[in-house]
């Protein structure tokens, strides 16, 4: 299956191919990566240091996404930013500064949403499943947020 790798601490892989053919990727907190189906591998922790990923596989069949006029990426584009978008997938990175207030916007599809740092819904690390919403949001804590939305189409 095809998957979306979000780095939630820094480090590098290895990847040795059933060939033996070995490749090496370095990565940050953050990081979001696409991984096609097919790709056989052995992956290692070329650090000497443990992190965390959250792996997504995607089972779902692509379907038609328009995005309506209160998309976040056309009503909010300050604190949303595109990271990646496919037949599958849509990725968010959204930023807000302390106490900083957003603009309303929707969410038209069902979303994981992984928080890269400590939030008043929960702490870094934490993976939701999130469905279809129109809202406003505000950041009420001293330190800035940072997640990742991952639009499942």
């Amino acid at each position: 299956m095809n998957r979306i790798q979000i780095y939630l601490g820094a480090g590098e892989m290895t990847f040795t191919s059933p060939a033996g053919k070995v490749d090496k990727i370095a990565f940050q907190a953050g990081d979001v990566r696409w991984s096609p189906a097919g790709v056989r591998h052995i992956g290692e922790n070329a650090t000497n240091h443990p992190f965390q990923l959250v792996e997504i596989e995607l089972k779902n069949h692509p379907r038609p996404f328009t995005p309506s006029d209160l998309d976040p990426l056309k009503t909010d584009p300050k604190h949303y930013t595109l990271e990646f978008d496919n037949d599958q997938v849509r990725i968010l990175r959204v930023r807000f500064a302390p106490h900083e207030k957003g603009v309303r916007h929707d969410h038209q599809l069902n979303h994981i949403v992984i928080y890269l740092t400590d939030h008043a819904k929960g702490p870094a690390g934490t993976v939701k499943i999130e469905g279809p919403d129109v809202h406003s949001e505000e950041n009420p804590l001293e330190h800035p947020v940072e997640r990742i939305a991952v639009d499942l189409k």
